[in-house]
């Protein structure tokens, strides 16, 4: 009698699981409307009675605490920053300045990131009908700009949503993992925005002098990155 041999599945996932959608809230005196990008398509998070901040930290001790066998650790606060590198060397590339990491902008995007994550959504408003200038405000955060010929109020954002693997291998009731690194992550990131002309639009605009990254992953593994300028 020949051996029985386990069923193996691989599961691919696409080279970039990745929707990518922008959002320019802008308004100017000369009686340009604001450049949305559609209707509903913008994304927030709840900041009704709690703590964005806490609730991050829970949300990144809780991932640690889950992670699967083989998983790499990821480092949140460290996967930020590097994105927020790699936005600049692109900046530096296209002859544009720096842009300063902005702890508070920071925050207002972590709190979307996890909203999204949460609350199973991916848009530039959340399910509350709030958009990054209204969550702004809601944290206390305004940004304006004033022009020769007019003026800006808003915040700009971009989001992201990838994976941490690329791969599931299941043989029998094991499942292995093919998992992105944190690096591969975050160049994942900045590359599907470099490639998508409004998001590239808005990580070279000249305008912004400040940014705010803020990331959570999702209890289904998704990884959620939020992009606020001002």
């Amino acid at each position: 009698m020949g051996q029985i041999q386990p069923n193996i599945l691989e599961l691919d996932l696409p080279p970039r699981l990745t929707t990518l959608r922008m959002l320019r809230e802008i308004s100017f005196v000369v009686g340009c409307p604001s450049w949305p990008g559609g209707a509903g398509r913008f994304p927030v998070a709840s900041v009704n009675r709690y703590n964005p901040s806490m609730k991050f930290l829970v949300a990144l001790v809780l991932f640690t605490s889950l992670q699967k066998p083989g998983q790499p650790e990821i480092r949140i606060p460290d996967v930020e920053r590097r994105v927020h590198e790699l936005i600049n060397k692109e900046r530096a590339k296209n002859k544009q300045t720096a842009l300063q990491f902005d702890e508070q902008l920071s925050r207002i995007a972590r709190a979307h990131s996890a909203d999204m994550a949460k609350r199973k959504f991916f848009s530039h408003v959340n399910p509350d009908k709030r958009n990054a200038t209204e969550r702004g405000k809601l944290a206390g955060y305004s940004c304006r700009k004033v022009y020769p010929g007019g003026y800006t109020d808003g915040l700009a954002e971009n989001i992201f949503q990838g994976s941490l693997y690329s791969r599931i291998r299941i043989t029998g009731n094991v499942r292995t993992y093919d998992w992105y690194s944190p690096e591969e992550i975050a160049e994942e990131t900045v590359d599907g925005w470099m490639h998508s002309d409004g998001h590239r639009r808005n990580v070279l605009d000249k305008n912004y002098d400040r940014e705010g990254i803020g990331i959570a992953i999702g209890a289904d593994d998704k990884v959620f990155v939020t992009q606020v300028f001002c």
